[in-house]
């Protein structure tokens, strides 16, 4: 079964200051699935989708993009 749905990668600041980004996906009128992408992926997510180009500076997500070439 294929199912499509709509999900938001937001950009957040937690309560210790640190920067992170998650997934956001509307499941119902009154509930968020909330799933934590990780560095390449949001990279990836960013390159493939974004109008704003996120970089992530993180040379793990340079190893990453070096096995697909």
């Amino acid at each position: 079964m294929d199912i499509e749905l709509k999900s938001l990668l937001k950009k957040k600041v937690s309560k210790k200051g640190t920067e992170y980004y998650c997934l956001e996906t509307q499941l119902t009128p009154t509930y968020v699935m909330t799933s934590f992408p990780t560095k390449a992926e949001v990279e990836l997510i960013s390159n493939t989708f974004g109008a704003n180009k996120t970089t992530i500076n993180d040379s793990s997500v340079n190893d990453v993009f070096e096995n697909f070439k």
